[in-house]
């Protein structure tokens, strides 16, 4: 596969003197591979298979983040929602394309070839709701704890 660049913003903005809100958007990203493949065997006869397969290799959705920094004197509380665009959402399963077996001399080929019948859903667009909490022990160790729930991609059950 060839390295692929997906481009993202953010913004930053201090609210307050203890409150910092800000946004981050990163566009979608995939990459695909493909493969043709032409083949002559001679194992059993002759007979030529050609057929073409594709697959997604790597899917990052569309995703809008969105959060908010509440400074107190020895703490942080943060809060923050993600909009990931899964509607849009590509398998990673090889899907083959064409099937042909061409020259079976003599006599019928003995290998029957079906195109891909991939398992497929509905995807769905999720929000993710996060919350975290921050302590500072001391000057050098801050402790962080945090949630979040992420929901299914999927719209029903395959």
């Amino acid at each position: 596969t060839k390295p692929k660049v997906s481009p993202f913003f953010g913004v930053l903005l201090d609210l307050f003197e203890n409150m910092r809100t800000g946004g981050t958007v990163r566009l979608p990203l995939s990459s695909a591979g493909s493969i043709d493949v032409r083949s002559t065997a001679q194992v059993v006869g002759n007979f030529d298979l050609a057929f073409s397969a594709g697959s997604t290799l790597i899917y990052d959705p569309l995703s809008v983040e969105w959060g908010v920094v509440w400074k107190q004197s020895r703490s942080a509380t943060t809060l923050q929602i993600d909009y990931q665009r899964w509607s849009k959402y590509e398998q990673p399963a090889m899907e083959v394309r064409n099937p042909q077996v061409d020259d079976c001399n003599p006599g019928p080929c003995g290998l029957p070839v079906s195109p891909s019948m991939n398992p497929s859903g509905l995807y769905r667009d999720i929000w993710v709701p996060r919350v975290g909490q921050e302590f500072e022990l001391n000057e050098r160790f801050i402790l962080r704890v945090g949630y979040a729930y992420r929901p299914s991609i999927l719209a029903a059950q395959p």
